[in-house]
């Protein structure tokens, strides 16, 4: 379902029953194709029952575990340039520690980003301040080029999403995103791509032969629940580990939560339908 049938229909929106597969049932029972359908299925059975059982066995530990362990063996998998792999939330709070953390490495400020891109947070919140954004034109490399190239001393990141879900699904050019990946590593800029909405797509960075420094994923990647994550670069992600000079913060009210890996870690053939 889109946001204008959820949220924007007068004089009130649709409130939803249930769902199964690709079917959504209001209140009243009226059915509905839904073509988001929280990504693997309405009340997926493997999914369901990897979660349910899950709970049982503890759903947030509090600690590391084997489970969160081979769900990023997956990630890494799909996308090797995920070296190292860290859980947030949400991809709002994944995007926002993305960020964070080229600031951090770099020691700059700037955020350059796509148009149409959403990034999750449409306000200041995510950037720190809007004076803090430079905005690429999509797919206008000699554009893009030459604002990278201006900005180049400030700019900590350039974040893109590889296929813009919420501007008709375009995907950037290949050979666009590849000479936007040659670029910023020659200005010291890091690639950051935001595939929270992409990821079960291939993931396009895959797809493509792209290594961005960081990737940022989400709850498609956590069978339809609320997860996020960022990785990359193993010099970069690992600023965090405790056992480095200095390490960097990253608390979370809900860490070492389970239910939401255990239904992102079951394999393709698990959740065909």
């Amino acid at each position: 379902m889109g946001r204008a049938v959820r949220d924007e229909i007068a004089p009130y929106p649709l409130f939803m029953s249930h769902g199964a597969g690709c079917m959504v049932t209001d209140v009243d029972t009226n059915e509905y194709l839904d073509l988001n359908n929280d990504q693997d299925g309405h009340a997926h059975r493997a999914l369901a029952g990897a979660v349910v059982t899950q709970v049982w066995a503890g759903g947030a530990l509090g600690a590391p575990s084997e489970l969160v362990a081979k769900h990023a063996a997956v990630l890494r998998e799909r996308a090797p340039s995920m070296e190292v792999v860290r859980y947030a939330g949400s991809s709002a709070e994944a995007t926002l520690m993305a960020l964070r953390t080229a600031r951090g490495f770099t020691g700059r400020r700037l955020i350059a980003t796509t148009e149409g891109s959403t990034h999750h947070l449409r306000h200041s919140t995510i950037y720190g301040s809007l004076a803090d954004v430079v905005v690429l034109p999509f797919d206008d490399l000699a554009t893009t080029t030459a604002l990278l190239r201006r900005h180049a001393p400030n700019l900590a990141a350039a974040v893109v999403e590889p296929v813009l879900p919420e501007s008709g699904c375009l995907s950037g050019e290949p050979d666009h995103l590849r000479e936007l990946r040659r670029l910023t590593a020659e200005l010291g800029i890091l690639l950051i791509f935001d595939e929270s909405r992409t990821f079960r797509l291939g993931p396009p960075q895959t797809t493509f032969g792209i290594n961005p420094d960081l990737t940022v994923v989400g709850d498609s990647v956590a069978g339809g629940l609320s997860m996020g994550g960022f990785g990359g670069r193993t010099d970069v992600v690992r600023k965090y580990e405790l056992d480095r000079p200095g390490p960097w913060q990253h608390a979370l009210t809900d860490f070492g939560k389970l239910s939401q890996p255990s239904g992102g870690s079951l394999g393709p053939a698990d959740l065909r339908t």
